[in-house]
């Protein structure tokens, strides 16, 4: 997805920005699905590497690690996991709350520029941007996102069992770890996008019609998302196939730590 990068250098509709938050929402949603089903873990304080939120004390003292059986077609739901999930999700959802406020509101950095097209000096109201999808082929664009993220996370993790090799520090430092990252990745492209719209947007219209020079320019600064997207995505799946990897490689930021050998066993 592009909007993000070049909705200031290309004037994308801005309400294209919510599909944004059908992806980073899906993902978060989903890595707390695995989390809740994931195996608790008893001797947290041990960890070298913690989910930077939580745990809730409260919530550790009030359940134990005695799974709930809700039917007998979905995974057991351990309780006690919510220790973590709250404040991890509470924590994921300000961020994206934050950074989509960011383009999208006044006052909140580049939300300033974000008005509504026609509605000069009019500001964009944070919840606006999801009416797009009263549109119809938005809102199946919005769904086709969720459901592959849906059916990659199923075939991985619950068609295969995985689910049962993981805790629910490792799905959550997983999470942590995809997030921040991804958030750097749309930074550094976004710079990125800059650099590559001043050199070629002084370049090329010398040498061909600015039209055509546009449209190199979007061609250019997709295709690179793109490679760089799917760089991103291929290093993440390797790495949550392979817990405790510590090689330095990227690949490794997205290998979650396994428990200590007593606490699994």
């Amino acid at each position: 997805m592009l909007p993000i990068a070049t909705y200031f250098l290309f004037e994308l509709p801005g309400e294209a920005i919510a599909l944004l938050y059908v992806e980073a929402i899906s993902v978060i949603l989903l890595y707390t699905v695995l989390a809740m089903v994931a195996k608790p873990e008893s001797q947290l304080e041990e960890r070298e590497k913690v989910v930077p939120a939580g745990p809730i004390k409260a919530i550790d003292r009030q359940f134990s690690e005695r799974p709930w059986n809700i039917t007998r077609w979905l995974p057991p739901v351990y309780p006690k996991n919510l220790r973590l999930v709250i404040p991890t999700g509470g924590l994921l959802m300000v961020l994206i709350i934050g950074a989509g406020g960011a383009v999208t509101v006044p006052g909140w950095g580049f939300g300033r520029r974000a008005g509504r097209r026609g509605e000069a000096g009019t500001p964009m109201n944070f919840f606006a941007q999801f009416s797009m999808f009263e549109i119809p082929v938005m809102a199946v664009i919005g769904l086709f996102i969720a459901v592959v993220h849906i059916f990659a996370f199923y075939r991985y993790y619950f068609a295969t069992g995985n689910y049962r090799d993981w805790t629910a520090h490792m799905a959550l430092e997983t999470q942590i770890q995809y997030a921040l990252l991804y958030a750097v990745m749309y930074l550094a492209f976004f710079f990125y996008a800059v650099v590559i719209f001043l050199i070629l947007g002084f370049t090329l219209p010398a040498i061909m019609p600015g039209s055509i020079a546009r449209t190199v320019v979007v061609a250019v600064l997709a295709g690179s998302f793109i490679l760089v997207k799917r760089a991103f995505e291929r290093s993440r799946f390797r790495g949550e196939q392979q817990p405790g990897l510590s090689d330095g490689s990227f690949t490794a930021n997205f290998a979650p730590t396994p428990p200590s050998t007593e606490d699994s066993g």
